[in-house]
């Protein structure tokens, strides 16, 4: 029996890892797994076989109606019913319906604060209109870390939400977690950028 235990231990441990389109992904070094914003460099582009179209929707695509890089992304899929949301997170993404066909951008952000067991946070979307957000509680958390943790409480971001940028205090009001931004934030937000 202990040895059953000890197998189930390994199996989840060591799972198995599935090749990716040029090597296996234990293979890769880390900044081929997740580049950062600045970008890699042509050596690291080399070693990490990564190609550099403009059509590469990991790295984003440069998008024809507005000329930004985005990344694409379904907004048929539920964002706010998971403490990691299926969408990257920091960079412009564009959202198109395959239902309706209507595109949205946004740019999704996670925070959050660990207190052992537990795990507090916040996921919000940032559009050019308004900030949508839910909040959740995570338990059975290590120390350091919650990949295993198990949500007990979610729901939308309550009414006022406080915002301070620049050294200024916004206060935005919503209903059922969706904010609209004030003009004079979204005039600080595009003057200093």
């Amino acid at each position: 029996m202990r040895f059953l235990s000890y197998l189930a231990l390994l199996a989840v441990l060591f799972p198995v890892l599935q090749p990716t389109d040029n090597a296996l992904a234990e293979d890769l070094p880390l900044y081929c797994k997740n580049p950062p914003k600045r970008g890699l460099t042509a050596d690291q582009e080399k070693e990490c076989k990564i190609e550099t179209s403009s059509t590469n929707e990991k790295n984003g695509t440069v998008d024809p109606d507005t000329g930004l890089d985005v990344v694409i992304a379904n907004s048929d899929q539920n964002w706010n019913s998971n403490p990691n949301p299926p969408v990257p997170l920091s960079v412009i993404v564009k959202l198109t319906s395959g239902f309706d066909g209507g595109k949205e951008y946004a740019v999704f952000d996670k925070n959050w604060r660990k207190s052992y067991p537990n795990e507090y946070g916040v996921v919000t979307k940032w559009t050019p209109d308004y900030i949508a957000g839910v909040s959740y509680t995570k338990t059975g958390c290590g120390l350091l870390a919650c990949p295993f943790g198990i949500v007990i409480a979610n729901g939308e971001v309550p009414s006022p939400l406080e915002i301070k940028y620049n050294n200024k205090n916004y206060t935005l009001y919503g209903d059922e977690g969706r904010f609209i931004l004030p003009s004079s934030l979204v005039k600080e937000l595009t003057e200093l950028g």
